[in-house]
């Protein structure tokens, strides 16, 4: 086990940015190869890039791309380091899983209020604008959509 940080690590940005003294996800997860597989009965580790999910829900999206990709780095090089034991991978099995499981949405903690005032940000969705798609990663868009109740219900406004 490796401790790096009395609590979480950075974000990747921050880290690589500000030079921190961590180790990347890509550094961590290669050592553990290193450590898990003079193992010769085989090993389970699990290697999530959780900072990914604390930046969605602070709607932080450049951190949480940046985290992703360094996820991504780390499963690659994990990949090539298993092909030179294993070169087709037929004794390996490589799960690829999201604690939420689903497409990158922004939508963060906002206030419940029910409440919508032209030009004012007081409700809760609001990514909802000319197409979701192109206003998910702002963090500042007229609310087309609010919820209005505690069951969660959409409605337009």
């Amino acid at each position: 086990m490796g401790l790096f940080n009395t609590s979480h690590l950075n974000y990747n940005l921050d880290r690589t940015k500000k030079n921190l003294p961590e180790p990347s996800l890509k550094q961590m997860a290669l050592a553990a190869w290193d450590i898990l597989t003079q193992n010769k009965n085989g090993f389970f580790p699990m290697v999530e890039g959780g900072r990914i999910d604390h930046a969605l829900h602070d709607t932080n999206a450049k951190r949480a791309l940046h985290d992703t990709i360094a996820s991504n780095e780390a499963l690659d090089a994990t990949i090539k380091k298993l092909r030179q034991s294993d070169s087709g991978l037929k004794k390996t099995l490589i799960v690829i899983t999201a604690d939420h499981d689903h497409t990158l949405i922004l939508n963060g903690y906002a206030k419940r209020t029910g409440k919508y005032v032209q030009g004012q940000e007081t409700s809760v969705l609001g990514l909802v604008k000319n197409g979701f798609v192109a206003q998910i990663f702002k963090n500042k868009i007229s609310h087309t959509y609010s919820y209005l109740s505690d069951n969660l219900s959409m409605r337009a406004t």
